[in-house]
Parts: structure tokens; sequence; C-alpha cells
């Protein structure tokens, strides 16, 4: 059976907007979070639409751009690398709604999962931003070169005297020194893990725009592989974030005792 003739109903198990949902509903359940539920929903029905107008007419006029996900003032954000993230969201998701805007109807109906995948993965990235904030206000209360230096002189201590019970003493509180110098470095590598992630996201983005515009001189069949290969990477993105969330998330431990 070809793309035309598959019945209607066939649309809702579509592979891609089965993934999307799944991994927006899943992330939004972990989360409690209704705006990522509710941003899968859309984009889940954005792809079963898509998949309607069929591989074979997407040359179909389709002018109704899914709204662009909100994002909050970067002035919202203390952490300078966070705020700069932020900017540089604010300005690819401007760039790649434009190029939609510009783009013709044909294409339009090709980067429409797109422009729903992208504002999914800006949901996450904004979910990113607000931890790595969070990690970055915790940061800004902890003096790593006194605890190394406080675990040191502990350590010289226990060494320096005769008495063994001062030295179990120095010793054991050294130790906790040493535990929370090693869990203010974990938090520090995880702050930048984020940054790294949210300019993946941003680059991702930004890579966009060219690649409407070059759709625009593609055949029918090479403009549908590229939709829907775009479409896909963003999808795998978004799962690799939603993962990396998961991650932070289990700093809250180290976060508390350190």
């Amino acid at each position: 059976m070809s793309d035309d003739d598959r019945p209607p109903w066939r649309a809702l198990f579509d592979p891609l907007a089965i993934g999307v949902v799944g991994v927006a509903g899943g992330t939004g359940l972990f989360l409690h979070s209704v705006p990522v539920v509710a941003v899968g929903a859309l984009a889940y029905g954005a792809l079963v639409a898509w998949e309607l107008v069929g591989k074979g007419t997407r040359e179909v006029p389709v002018r109704a751009l899914p709204t662009p996900a909100l994002l909050p003032s970067p002035d919202a954000f203390a952490d300078p690398d966070v705020r700069q993230s932020v900017v540089s969201l604010n300005d690819a998701q401007s760039a790649l709604w434009l190029a939609a805007t510009e783009a013709p109807d044909n294409v339009l109906a090709c980067v429409l999962p797109a422009l729903s995948a992208v504002n999914e993965l800006t949901v996450h990235a904004l979910e990113l931003a607000r931890r790595a904030e969070g990690l970055h206000d915790f940061l800004r209360t902890q003096d790593r070169k006194k605890i190394a230096d406080d675990a040191g002189r502990l350590q010289a201590a226990a060494r320096k005297t005769r008495d063994a019970g001062a030295r179990e003493g120095f010793d054991s509180a050294a130790t906790n020194r040493a535990e929370q110098l090693t869990a203010v470095d974990e938090i520090a590598d995880a702050r930048d893990r984020a940054i790294a992630a949210l300019a993946k996201v941003v680059t991702a983005m930004e890579a966009l725009p060219a690649k409407i515009v070059r759709m625009k001189a593609l055949d029918a069949t090479a403009m549908d592989a590229m939709g829907d290969d775009v479409a896909t990477d963003l999808s795998r993105l978004n799962s690799d974030i939603s993962v990396f969330e998961q991650t932070l998330r289990s700093l809250a431990g180290p976060m508390q005792s350190a």
C-alpha cells in the first residue's frame, strides 16, 4: 500500500509521532510538568496532521505555524553563561520562525514537524537553564579553596598530634571536608555540562534556517527526506537532553550535603 492509499487512522501510529509524544509525556510526568506534556501533545498533533497531508502531497499550502515557545528575559538569570545561552535561544528562535514564515508552502509543510520539535526542545532547554542557574547560585556559596585548605590543615593536624582520640577526630573532620570538596567539584562539572548542552541546543536551532533555505532548491522527494531527517534529529536531541535532566536532578543530594 502506498503512502497515499493508507487509511487516515494510520497517521495516529506514525513512529516519529509516537516517539515525540512518548518522550514528552514521560518527561512531563517525571517532572510533574504540565507545560512539557502540553508541548508534547501539540507536537504529536502536528506530526499526525503532517502525515495526513501525505508524503506525496506536502505541497498543499499550510500556513498555520505553531506558536513559538515562550522564552523568559535573559535578565532573569544571574549566571553569565546561562544568560548568554538564553539570549542565543531567543535569537535562534526568532531567526527560525522568520525563515519558516518566508518559506514557500511546500517547504513549510515539510518543516512543520521540526518546528513542533523545536518547541519541545526549547522547553527542555529552559529547564536546563533554570537548573544551571540553581547550580550557579549554590556554587557562589562555596569557597573551594577554603574547603581544600581546611582539608589539608585537618590532615596535617591529624599527623602532628600524638593523641589517638584527637587524631581520630581530625581524620574524621578531614574526611568530611574531602567529601564536601568532591561534591562541590561534581556540581561545578554538572553546571558546565548543562551550559554545554544549552550550546548544543542553540547550535542545532541556529542551523535550521539554512536548512529551510536549502530545501527550496530540492525536489519533492529530497525535500521530504530532509524534513524527516531534521525532525528525527531534533527528536533524538530532545531524548538526550531529557536523560541529562534526570542526571541533574540526582545532584539534589550532593547539594544538600555540601
